[in-house]
């Protein structure tokens, strides 16, 4: 008679953990110079990630101010874009004023 192969038997942890009323905790050590790694890391991640994209719209928002300053100094405009560099002047004045408080402008 063939005996067949015993199939593994599962051994559940938390049954034994609440049994003695113990707990599991795994710690892996950092040493100082991989933490500051670490650290130097994810400042980085944070200027490219975060602090990049705020400048960038700045910077865009800045460039456009500055042409519409422009437009409007020039006295060889014409009204069209007289009127278009106003109604984008008010639109960022719009949305800087919503930004700063916190509100949300249609």
């Amino acid at each position: 008679m063939a005996e067949r192969a015993s199939e593994p038997k599962g051994f559940d942890l938390s049954k034994a953990l609440n049994q003695k009323g113990g707990s599991i905790e795994i710690k892996t050590p950092e040493d100082p110079e991989e933490r500051g790694h670490r650290l130097r890391k994810e400042f980085l991640a944070f200027l490219i990630n975060d602090l990049s994209a705020y400048l960038i719209a700045v910077l865009i928002v800045l460039v456009v101010l500055l042409y519409c300053f422009v437009v409007l100094i020039i006295r060889n405009s014409s009204p069209q874009e007289r009127s278009w560099a106003m109604s984008v002047l008010a639109s960022i004045l719009t949305g800087a004023v919503g930004f700063a408080f916190g509100k949300f402008s249609e």
